[in-house]
């Protein structure tokens, strides 16, 4: 794992502060991120795009603003990327209970217009 980290810690600026990122490390990193997110988003579900209530918007803006962070460089990379991954896997639950529980779901989503 060492030589991992000691691989990947120059490319993408580990440990660097936010202000000596290079144009290189900060493109690494939003690719990195995209495909992080495209995955998450995946697995998380179609829904979260498609059907664009509430409760799914809110996973979208805080996952923007999650994943903005790992990018900048004004959070670490790394656990960035896992937190953002458990929102996703969180919203993932609640929406396997708000279908299974129809109080829940109106609690969770409201009613539909």
């Amino acid at each position: 794992m060492n030589t991992f980290y000691d691989f990947v810690s120059p490319l993408l600026g580990l440990g660097v502060e936010p202000k000596d990122l290079t144009f290189l490390q900060i493109s690494l990193r939003g690719i990195i991120v995209f495909l992080a997110t495209l995955i998450m988003i995946r697995c998380g579900h179609k829904r979260s795009l498609a059907r664009k209530t509430a409760f799914d918007a809110v996973l979208i803006v805080i996952l923007a603003s999650v994943l903005s962070r790992a990018i900048n460089g004004s959070a670490a990379f790394f656990a960035t990327l896992g937190a953002s991954l458990v929102i996703v896997v969180v919203h993932r639950l609640l929406a396997l209970v708000a279908y299974y529980s129809h109080g829940f779901g109106v609690l969770i989503k409201g009613h539909p217009d």
